[in-house]
């Protein structure tokens, strides 16, 4: 069965295809299928563009498929125009995703810490509450963002009561 819903490819890494899956229902072919009731379906359904001709299609080494919600306003266009994403907007959309992500992750581990729970049960559950496929890649890169916002954190506090201290 073929699926002619109005639709993009991005380059995504695995682990933001976890974190995408999560925050949205699939299709049968594993396409992501978005919604404007989410801030991040809702930014990449304002960051395709048409085409009245076909667009050369992008080699990807990680490609995702994400459907665009079909609007009242947008039907005729993407009915009768050939969708595709620029570069640049291939760019911003990758970086509003990752940032969605980081944002999620750094949430967790505040909630986490402020229960006492240990970085490594934050970080398993984590994966396991976004689905994400627990290997030793997956699991660096949320240790490396916790250490980079715990670092972050620190040089705050230094920089504050520095700025206190009467010299």
């Amino acid at each position: 069965m073929t699926d002619n819903r109005p639709h993009i490819i991005i380059n995504l890494r695995p682990i933001l295809q976890d974190f995408m899956l999560h925050e949205f229902n699939s299709s049968d072919d594993g396409a992501i299928i978005l919604h404007e009731r989410h801030d991040i379906g809702r930014f990449i359904n304002t960051m395709w563009s048409i085409s009245d001709k076909p667009v050369s299609k992008k080699d990807y080494k990680y490609p995702v498929k994400m459907i665009i919600p079909v609007q009242p306003n947008s039907a005729h266009i993407l009915k009768y125009n050939f969708i595709h994403v620029t570069t640049w907007k291939h760019v911003q959309i990758i970086n509003y995703i990752e940032a969605e992500f980081k944002r999620r992750v750094r949430d967790f581990f505040s909630i986490g810490y402020e229960k006492k729970f240990k970085q490594t049960d934050i970080i398993n559950a984590f994966l396991q509450a976004y689905n994400i496929k627990n290997n030793a890649l997956n699991f660096d890169q949320v240790k490396k963002l916790d250490y980079r916002n715990r670092f972050r954190f620190r040089e705050e506090i230094a920089k504050t009561i520095q700025s206190t201290i009467i010299q």
